[in-house]
């Protein structure tokens, strides 16, 4: 409980300033429901939440920025057994939840971050190994037409895991690149942890797009990537904008739960293959599982075979 009287002292600091630049505001509802089927193992996860945006959050990197984005979701996984392990494993739930929350302060070349998020089966109230909290901030360094960097310091609590050390409360650096040229985009994000997105001829109505990221430090499973050729239909300069497309990829997607019970974990992650059509507001994906596993405790894995996931994902802006 410590952790989050952490993030709600955060949340008045991140919002300190008042807003000069833009007056609008946004609000992003968003809704996804995915289905994952495999030999062994079925789960639904529908995820609900809401981003909230004040002043303008594309501004060219040349240009400084005055601006706030609040993000809150939640998401609940639904496991139906087919004959796995786990269900015959004492201790583990077939209903897990994943809680976040963040909000991001840019103010001329100031950043300020904090974030707070829970997955397990019994989210906070299970414990402090349930749920981590963040708390960081930035100096832009650099800013250029093509080119902003920031760098600065965060600090992560109440655990932190690295392989098999736990620590109590651990600093992580606070990096943010970006660079945009015709030929390619790129954007490195280590807030809470490394993220990598890019996108190769981003003017061009083909190009390709690539996000890989680390949701830990425990393993090679860890290393999660989405990487997806698209063919849009129309360009940014079109009267309809670039708001249409199809797609094929590959991606590794991987969910990791903290038991309420201490010392106990269940990670679970496939490879695929998919295909995406994408009309803005509507985007419907679904591919072919090749390889997945299941983990308990960190020691004891098992295959859940191949399979398929389809998923579908709502988002209006107001």
């Amino acid at each position: 409980m410590k952790g989050m009287i952490f993030v709600l002292a955060v949340i008045p600091v991140l919002c300190f300033a008042e807003n000069n630049g833009d007056k609008n505001y946004n609000i992003i509802p968003i809704f996804k429901h995915e289905f994952v089927s495999f030999e062994n193992q079925q789960y639904h996860t529908p995820r609900g939440g809401m981003i909230f945006m004040k002043g303008e959050q594309t501004l060219p990197l040349s240009v400084e920025r005055d601006s706030l984005m609040i993000m809150a979701f939640y998401q609940p996984y639904l496991l139906k057994e087919k004959g796995s392990a786990h269900a015959e494993l004492a201790g583990y739930s077939d209903i897990y939840h994943k809680i976040s929350f963040a909000a991001d302060r840019r103010i001329k070349r100031h950043n300020i971050l904090g974030g707070f998020r829970s997955s397990s089966d019994e989210p906070v109230y299970g414990g402090i190994q349930t749920f981590q909290t963040t708390i960081g901030y930035g100096y832009e360094f650099v800013r250029t037409e093509s080119l902003s960097l920031t760098l600065g310091a965060s600090i992560m609590a109440p655990e932190f895991d690295i392989g098999s050390i736990t620590v109590p409360v651990f600093p992580m650096p606070f990096i943010k690149f970006d660079f945009t040229s015709s030929w390619i985009n790129l954007s490195f994000n280590w807030t809470t942890s490394p993220e990598l997105d890019v996108v190769i001829a981003p003017e061009s109505k083909i190009r390709m797009n690539g996000t890989f990221s680390m949701e830990g430090f425990s393993g090679i499973r860890d290393f999660l990537f989405e990487c997806t050729l698209w063919y849009r239909f129309f360009n940014k300069e079109d009267k309809l904008g670039d708001f249409a497309g199809i797609g094929a990829g590959i991606k590794n997607d991987s969910i990791n739960f903290d038991l309420g019970e201490k010392d106990r974990m269940y990670d679970m992650g496939y490879y695929s293959v998919f295909g995406t059509i994408d009309v803005s507001f509507l985007e419907i994906s679904g591919g072919y599982i090749f390889r997945s596993w299941e983990l308990y405790d960190g020691t004891t894995e098992q295959s859940s075979g191949n399979g398929y996931f389809i998923s579908a994902r709502l988002t209006y802006r107001f």
